[in-house]
């Protein structure tokens, strides 16, 4: 989601300037040379050969035995953090670096407990237009199953997810069990299926960070639509869990529990930078499009006022939440405790 305006939707034949570039250029990543690392199943379909998706994750010294010690001395559920759209886990601005050090140095977290994927295909630059058009459709498989590699690989049964801005809606997307989607002749998505296993059971703590539950509505002079359409079929479904509870935080604390092995109740934590480019286009100016019913809520301020203006963009807004120590130090005290929550 970050840089909606720029790749989301645009013009389909677009699509072929980055197929070349797909197909040759393989995404960054820097993983434990015995992790499992998800195919990208996103993009163009002319690449001869799947290649991996990017990212990062643990310490790339140590095998998974080291990592598997380090997580039962340590106690706590590994986090996955999950990029936007348009951005990538290791690569330009909206890098999820800043957030890991922060969770290192103000949550004192274990690099090898600190695993993020690049799932927006294997172009380095941004990414594939093909996924962007559709980032849910295309990048919901590689999301899911790293997810489940990581946990195989750490020996646990529950994640914490910090999530931004198109990362919120895809991991929840994950949760939901959306399917990946077949494009339409006139490469648009016909129909949404969510048949694919329900993940409420792998995630502890849910951090939605700028996220945009209830799509975007843009401006004047923008256009913004497909996945993102207020009361699409898509945005419509995405809050319709219907197994746990009449709100749109499953499974949350005071409810019932999820299903097993590990039953559980989960934490959920939405932060709003107010102003950014998700809070800007709400369908309803009364709740940010970047809160889930439900969930603890945080806005934050990053205006800087100037001669009585903010002179903050949206965009900067929208990248300060992951790169803000405060963010952290707010939610260090949710994440799961192994021992004591699970």
């Amino acid at each position: 989601m970050s840089e909606f305006a720029r790749y989301f939707n645009g013009p389909l034949e677009q699509k072929a300037l980055s197929w070349e570039l797909c197909c040759s250029q393989r995404a960054r990543g820097d993983f434990p040379r015995d992790f499992r690392v998800p195919l990208d199943q996103g993009g163009p379909p002319s690449c001869p050969l799947p290649v991996s998706i990017g990212g990062f994750g643990g310490d790339p010294c140590k095998l998974r035995s080291d990592h598997r010690a380090k997580v039962r001395s340590v106690g706590k559920a590994p986090i996955i953090l999950i990029h936007g759209n348009g951005g990538s886990a290791d690569v330009g601005r909206w890098a999820m670096f800043e957030l890991r050090a922060n969770l290192i140095g103000q949550a004192k977290y274990p690099r090898e407990l600190i695993w993020a994927p690049s799932y927006l295909g294997n172009n380095i630059s941004f990414g594939g237009i093909p996924d962007l058009n559709f980032p849910h459709a295309h990048n919901v498989d590689e999301v899911r199953e790293f997810i489940d590699n990581v946990c195989e690989y750490l020996d646990v049964e529950v994640v914490d997810i910090i999530a931004h801005s198109l990362g919120c809606t895809l991991a929840y997307s994950v949760f939901r069990g959306l399917s990946k989607q077949i494009e339409g002749p006139n490469s648009e998505i016909t129909s949404w299926s969510w048949a694919e296993p329900k993940k409420w059971h792998r995630v502890g703590t849910f951090i939605a960070l700028a996220g945009a539950f209830r799509g975007l509505v843009p401006l004047p002079g923008e256009s913004i639509a497909g996945e993102w359409t207020p009361g699409g079929e898509f945005m419509s479904e995405l809050l319709a869990e219907d197994l746990a509870g009449d709100d749109e935080t499953p499974y949350g604390q005071g409810k019932a529990k999820t299903p097993g092995p590990l039953a559980h109740n989960i934490t959920y934590f939405c932060g709003v930078a107010k102003g950014d480019y998700s809070d800007n286009r709400s369908p309803d100016t009364r709740r940010s499009t970047s809160m889930l019913e439900g969930a603890v809520s945080k806005v934050y301020n990053y205006a800087r006022i100037v001669n009585g203006k903010d002179v903050t963009t949206e965009w900067e807004k929208h990248e300060r939440i992951i790169k803000d120590p405060v963010v952290v130090q707010d939610v260090k005290a949710l994440l799961t405790d192994l021992c004591a929550d699970i």
